[in-house]
């Protein structure tokens, strides 16, 4: 019978996998998709659970049925003290009357590890308290701008590579905070360095790619100072990127909402570390969007929204097409 879990960390399920101990219930959950895919295929490499593998059966879906998943839980092992019950993406931890699973939960065979995979969960659900009774659940969100660092420095480590502060802070500027792109970006400069004694911001500079989230940054720099031409020329090379006009447009939304949230904390009151995590931005950014900021008022920036949120909706309800819409939007911004 499982036995009840109260610590929610990663250290708990790097133990787990670390002493061959894995316990017969896990909840991974979040946005951050390098976590849940590496915990995933750490416990599939730990059990041996190959697609092909007698040990090894998988659910994906919201279609998935609670009596399929205990079926496979009560079936034993062949040659093994352990299989994997994997399920993904179900959808049953955002909405309720998935009874037989939460009775279900403490009476887990040992000889079962049941994973479920999600990207969205409730945690006042019933389903969500009775795995986090029985089991381990991991909040698998957006890592923060210090979490990064040190993993990016560990990884470093082990190449026997050191990075300046500015070198580092420039990395994470550029790459954003999903560790997936990190990684790639990671592999791509360690690469590149190989040999150096250290990592410098040019060398950072030279072979890192920035983001969409990036030139979109570098847009609303420009929008804030009325340079219309240079804002639309980068919009055109966004679209000869193949970047999505309404991914365009979701992203100078969401700008724009950082910069009411900085403005509205710029009173005084609060650090900058604290304006930077209130606002969900790096620290590095937080003296631009400061500077940004003062380009308009409050109730400015309040319209500037409630005209993006319009022009979104027209675009969606067939009003107005996406391209030329956006293209108005930014020439009206910045004019």
């Amino acid at each position: 019978m499982a036995k009840k879990q109260n610590k929610d960390t990663f250290s708990e399920i790097n133990d787990d996998i670390a002493n061959n101990k894995l316990k017969t219930l896990y909840l991974l959950h979040g946005e951050e998709e390098y976590l849940k895919i590496l915990y995933k295929n750490r416990i599939k490499n730990l059990l041996s659970a190959t697609d092909n593998s007698m040990n090894y059966q998988s659910f994906y879906g919201g279609e998935t049925e609670e009596e399929k998943i205990i079926e496979a839980c009560e079936t034993l092992p062949f040659l093994s003290d352990k299989r994997l019950v994997l399920v993904e993406d179900s959808g049953f931890f955002k909405k309720g009357g998935v009874t037989k699973l939460e009775e279900y939960f403490k009476d887990i065979p040992e000889t079962t590890c049941l994973l479920f995979i999600e990207k969205e969960t409730d945690g006042r659900g019933k389903l969500y308290k009775s795995l986090k009774k029985y089991g381990l659940v991991l909040d698998c969100s957006r890592q923060d701008e210090d979490t990064l660092k040190k993993w990016i420095m560990s990884s470093l480590k082990k190449e026997k590579l050191l990075i300046t502060r500015d070198a580092l802070d420039r990395f994470l500027a550029l790459c954003g905070n999903d560790m997936e792109n990190i990684q790639t970006e990671l592999e791509k400069l360690i690469s590149y360095c190989n040999g150096l004694e250290g990592i410098q911001i040019f060398d950072v500079e030279n072979i890192c790619c920035k983001t969409i989230e990036n030139h979109i940054f570098e847009m609303i720099d420009l929008i804030c100072n009325k340079r219309s031409k240079d804002a639309l020329n980068l919009y055109y090379d966004l679209l000869k990127l193949k970047e999505a006009p309404m991914k365009i447009l979701a992203l100078i939304i969401r700008q724009f909402n950082i910069l009411l949230k900085v403005r509205s904390l710029s009173n005084g009151k609060f650090s900058k570390t604290e304006m930077a995590k209130e606002a969900g931005v790096m620290t590095y950014f937080i003296d631009k969007y400061i500077t940004m900021s003062k380009h308009y008022t409050i109730n400015e920036l309040i319209d500037i929204l409630k005209y993006c949120s319009d022009t979104d909706n027209a675009i969606k309800t067939g009003l107005m097409e996406d391209k030329l819409s956006i293209e108005v939007l930014i020439v009206r911004l910045a004019t």
